[in-house]
């Protein structure tokens, strides 16, 4: 469909460092074992070629199993993608036709006459691929965000979620921890130094999650409700018509979901990513880092430079390493 994109596989890369880190390859939760796989690791020179690339992966991939229902995300990281697959509408909108389509998560609580509707994922999801792919109203398996009762409307998106069969679940990574004026945390900060910053309230905390998934959450977990915590909302509640007012919750799909995909593409971008990404892929899974979770299945991790960065770093300083031994030797 396109044009040989510019890329950099780092795959048996980050396998070496992971084996290094001593990630496993089982994880036991609870008394069940999950397998533990190593991801592909493909980093873009920008954002472009990113979402280029991503399209790329979405496009064969529908291609490849067509009736099964995809997942997509919301978020800044994948508004491009959505874009250029707007753009593109005579080859994409066929492979739409008829097909199931989820979105990963809601607000809650957020009905039609709050102010911060225009920000709910319904609209997002509407404007950026409903309409430009003509998705019919019965495709669609989103969480109602106005229900009465949020825990029941969370079951009744995971029976509907359990109903089908996916082929594709795209995801996006929460964001690092920042300062309390929103830049960037110094790359040379420790984690210890983090959680000081952040105890004094001169910095919030990240949000290693996928979805709304919190910490804690298990890998055998479906669509939940959840309170959101202050990184989330920090981050969400730019650009919304209504910042300090932003919903308390949300209904997202659970690890369990994620996983019940053909693959999962976890796309990330900037540089409020890069702590996150770095933990994702160089230690081991972890209920207290759900987004490590969606390495107990099959999955491609899609970065431009900026959220690849700490990575290719300790790439670096690995073969920096390996260098000098060899050299003794």
């Amino acid at each position: 469909m396109l044009a040989r994109l510019e890329c950099q596989d780092i795959t048996s890369a980050v396998i070496g460092l992971r084996e290094e880190n001593g990630v496993p390859d089982n994880f036991d939760h609870n008394g069940v074992i999950y397998q533990v796989y190593h991801p592909s690791v493909l980093v873009m020179p920008d954002q472009h070629i990113l979402s280029q690339t991503a399209l790329q992966k979405t496009y064969n991939t529908l291609s490849d199993f067509p009736g099964y229902a995809g997942t997509f995300p919301t978020g800044g990281t994948w508004e491009e993608h959505y874009a250029l697959m707007a753009a593109n509408a005579g080859l994409f909108a066929p492979l739409f036709n008829g097909r199931p389509i989820a979105s990963v998560d809601e607000y809650y609580p957020l009905g039609p006459d709050n102010p911060n509707y225009p920000i709910s994922y319904r609209v997002y999801t509407d404007i950026r691929i409903g309409i430009p792919m003509g998705i019919h109203f019965e495709q669609w398996i989103r969480p109602n965000s106005a229900a009465s009762d949020p825990n029941e409307e969370a079951a009744r998106f995971e029976r509907e979620l359990q109903s089908e069969s996916f082929a594709l679940t795209n995801l996006g990574i929460g964001p690092d921890p920042k300062m309390a004026d929103g830049t960037m945390i110094p790359e040379e900060f420790t984690e210890k130094q983090i959680a000081r910053l952040v105890a004094a309230g001169r910095a919030v905390e990240g949000s290693p999650h996928i979805g709304f998934v919190p910490k804690g959450t298990s890998p055998d977990s479906g669509a939940i409700y959840v309170k959101l915590d202050r990184g989330t909302i920090f981050a969400n509640s730019q650009g919304a018509p209504d910042p300090d007012n932003m919903p308390s919750g949300a209904i997202t799909q659970g690890p369990a979901d994620f996983l019940r995909s053909q693959i999962r593409v976890m796309m990330a971008s900037g540089i409020f990513k890069p702590r996150n990404v770095e933990k994702v892929l160089l230690e081991p899974p972890s209920v207290e880092n759900p987004a490590s979770l969606v390495t107990l299945g099959e999955s491609v991790i899609l970065l431009d430079q900026a959220a690849a960065g700490r990575v290719l770093n300790r790439i670096i300083e690995r073969q920096a390493t390996v260098f000098r031994s060899a050299s003794l030797s």
